[in-house]
């Protein structure tokens, strides 16, 4: 493998978690500036000649968001020019990470802070995946976050000239909110990649079927393989759509999702995600042999998970209507709850005493370790009481999968940015 060193940045995982870890022992947060939202400055940067990633003959840049793919796992089995290891947000889910990489501003200032959070009129619960609201079983602190103005890498590169398209595949079943967040400025394909049988590139969103994301939607997850894509084919239809995408239109960039999520939820980096990347390092190699530059990120990693039964009813009792107002917010392995007024107290004091895996706080700590900034949108949007997983004994929203994320450990946030350099 090539190893140079651009810009200066970290190149060992040990260094970029140096001075991260938090007062919890095995938690990190996230780097100050080799983080996930680097990925839309190193995109835009390359047509204007200053990014690690050089332009080709072709003009043309492939981006391939890899869905659950951790740093460790990557770095075993793929072989890019460069491989630079980055932090993802918190909390580390797809949702909140893919916003932070297309946009550059963390959850803190964009707002999607998970995928459950409050609404933005700081009273009701919204669920940015399926865009249902949840009305409060009863009176709490309201605090309103209205949504900021953000601008995407696709309008910064509209701005300059170049078109951008987007292959969501999954993605086109998550809220229009959601999307307009994230994927504004390009041209939205649906393809072979999406859940619904549809063929050919027609520029339209959300023709696909919804998909199993983080792990929050109860009953999104299929229960087995049979319900489930395999990860080859997941990759074989990306392969297709970008290829075709890129031959029609020399000299643009084309932002592709790959999701090797619901794979690794079930049976984690075992040999058919050895194959899978494996392909896709041979996908990035002949693009780049053809002059297109490849660069190949993650939105978070995965960990081992492994609710108790004991754990499991802790959470259904101490989460219910009975004791919060709103559905638990977050996703995966972290968590908030919106406690009737005045049950705070006592609900955390049980959550402590009952959940040994689970670091219970509060958002104003949250901020003081570094993982959410006060007075922002996202801070807003928490719970009053925060659940983050240190061990596999957690309330997970799908206890059947063996891996999860959405926590700070090092097997969760720390994620690849890695760049194919165009030949000619």
């Amino acid at each position: 493998m090539k190893d140079p060193h651009p810009l200066g940045v970290s190149r060992t995982e040990a260094e970029v978690l140096a001075g991260c870890e938090l007062p919890v022992a095995g938690l990190f947060r996230g780097h100050e500036s080799q983080n996930i939202g680097l990925i839309a400055s190193c995109i835009v940067d390359a047509y204007r000649g200053q990014s690690l990633i050089q332009l080709g003959s072709a003009r043309s840049l492939a981006v391939l968001a890899v869905d659950g793919l951790g740093y460790r796992v990557a770095a075993r089995w793929l072989g890019p020019d460069v491989l630079i290891p980055l932090t993802a947000t918190f909390p580390s889910t797809t949702t909140s990470a893919l916003a932070t990489s297309l946009t550059g501003r963390t959850p803190s200032e964009h707002g999607v802070i998970g995928v459950q959070y409050l609404h933005t009129d700081g009273a009701r619960g919204y669920n940015c995946i399926t865009g249902e609201i949840t009305e409060p079983s009863s009176a709490g602190v309201i605090r309103p976050s209205p949504d900021p103005v953000t601008t995407t890498a696709f309008l910064a590169l509209r701005d300059l000239g170049v078109r951008s398209f987007s292959l969501p595949g999954e993605l086109a079943a998550l809220s229009a909110q959601w999307r307009k967040l994230a994927l504004d400025g390009s041209t939205e394909l649906a393809g072979s990649s999406g859940l619904d049988g549809s063929s050919g590139l027609a520029g339209s969103a959300g023709l696909v079927g919804s998909a199993g994301l983080d792990g929050q939607v109860p009953g999104s997850v299929p229960p087995g393989p049979p319900g489930m894509r395999g990860v080859h084919e997941v990759v074989d239809a990306v392969t297709r759509d970008l290829r075709a995408v890129l031959d029609r239109h020399r000299g643009a960039l084309v932002w592709a999702y790959v999701n090797l999520d619901d794979h690794l939820h079930r049976y984690g980096p075992d040999h058919d995600i050895e194959r899978a990347c494996q392909a896709i390092d041979s996908l990035a190699r002949a693009l780049s042999a053809s002059g297109t530059a490849v660069l190949l990120y993650t939105d978070h990693g995965c960990a081992a998970s492994c609710p108790s039964a004991a754990t499991m009813a802790a959470w259904d009792e101490l989460s219910s209507p009975r004791t919060c107002r709103l559905p638990a917010g977050g996703a995966g392995r972290v968590r908030w709850l919106y406690p009737h007024a005045g049950a705070e107290q006592a609900v955390a004091h049980e959550l402590r005493t009952r959940l040994p895996d689970a670091v219970v706080t509060s958002p104003a700590e949250l901020s003081r370790w570094g993982l959410v900034d006060a007075d922002s949108i996202g801070y807003a949007r928490l719970g009053e009481i925060i659940l983050l997983a240190r061990g596999p004994d957690f309330p997970v929203p799908e206890p059947e999968l063996a891996y999860e994320h959405g926590s700070m450990t090092v097997e969760e946030i720390l994620v690849p940015l890695a760049v194919w350099q165009p030949t000619r």
